[in-house]
């Protein structure tokens, strides 16, 4: 049986893709189309999006995309008067070595600035979808007369939530990349461990009335396994999770505790959501392709 082109593990389901990484695919895309709703988006979606701004944070390999993408939207959220960034302003591209060309392709797809019309060689250009709806955001909590202990919790939320959708949104652009060109593209495989951690609690409680907290570290060590994780990466993971690093310090992320004998894990009650959220959409999909 030929194998998935993204995790090369599982025998395809749909598409070139084993069924587990075709609803990691699934799933990104619903959120992230979610989100560029903008005001009406799903809010046990938006709230959650904080639970992954620390997955690219320290991330060497695709640190020049993640950095790309959010020092973009630094800009239009600093520069009040722009709507627009040129070719100079894009200084930080030395500091990173990835191909700048790459650089430009990522923030396109992205939506992070908008895609220049074919045939056009541009030297200026526009904040996207993304930027728009993140500078909005910020900027209401950032620039204010009000400096109380509630704008300054909106604030870090809105914060956490602009890493949050980067890194979701820029894991579904690698793994599009990885499924164009399984051979020469490299596959993000600490976010994809955590995401195909999720597919499999949704699918073990597809039928169930509620996904309950608690599940198995040992189904997160099946997925560092899938994906080749070293042991190192997997404890750097799960201190990440746990807010014990200088990334996540202080603050648990996707889960909220451990139990005793540190054989199960706690989901928090925000993923709870979006994993219900999430199934609901599944089973939609499910009955439309039934019909």
């Amino acid at each position: 049986m030929i194998k998935c082109k993204i995790c090369q593990k599982y025998d395809i389901y749909d598409q070139g893709l084993c069924k587990y990484c075709y609803d990691v695919r699934f799933y990104l895309r619903e959120i992230i189309d979610d989100y560029f709703k903008g005001p009406y988006s799903d809010d046990d979606i938006v709230n959650a999006l904080g639970n992954f701004s620390w997955i690219y944070a320290g991330y060497p390999r695709f640190w020049g995309y993640y950095n790309a993408i959010i020092n973009t939207i630094y800009h239009f959220i600093m520069n009040i008067d722009k709507d627009y960034i040129t070719e100079n302003d894009l200084q930080y591209f030395e500091f990173t070595k990835v191909d700048k060309r790459d650089i430009l392709i990522i923030l396109f797809e992205s939506k992070t600035l908008e895609t220049p019309k074919p045939g056009l060689t541009n030297t200026i250009f526009k904040a996207g979808k993304l930027t728009q709806i993140l500078v909005k955001k910020i900027r209401n909590e950032l620039i204010t007369d009000k400096h109380d202990e509630s704008n300054r919790k909106r604030f870090k939320k809105a914060a956490t939530e602009m890493f949050g959708i980067v890194s979701i949104i820029l894991t579904y652009i690698l793994m599009e990349k990885k499924f164009e060109d399984p051979k020469n593209q490299w596959l993000p495989r600490k976010a994809l461990s955590v995401f195909l951690t999720l597919v499999h609690i949704i699918l073990k409680h597809y039928n169930d009335p509620e996904i309950p907290k608690e599940f198995s570290r040992d189904l997160l060590d099946e997925q560092h396994s899938v994906l080749k994780i070293t042991r190192d990466g997997r404890l750097r993971i799960m201190l990440e999770m746990l807010g014990l690093t200088y990334i996540t310090p202080g603050k648990t992320n996707i889960i909220s505790n451990v139990d005793k004998d540190q054989k199960s894990l706690m989901l928090n009650d925000e993923m709870i959501l979006l994993l219900e959220r999430l199934r609901e959409r599944r089973r939609a999909r499910v009955r439309t392709r039934n019909r």
